[in-house]
């Protein structure tokens, strides 16, 4: 296994909002803003 390095994961995760939103950003509004129920979470929301 891979030591962790901490450069390299805030490296990865400065790009996550960047990847999120070019995955979702032409999808239906039905696959992207759907609820799954009380207490839970879209994938347009979690991209936000």
């Amino acid at each position: 296994m891979t030591p962790f390095r901490l450069d390299e994961a805030i490296a990865l995760l400065a790009r996550t909002t960047r990847v999120l939103n070019a995955l979702l950003s032409e999808l239906p509004p039905g696959w992207a803003e759907k609820h799954e129920g009380a207490d839970t979470s879209s994938p347009f929301d979690v991209s936000v």
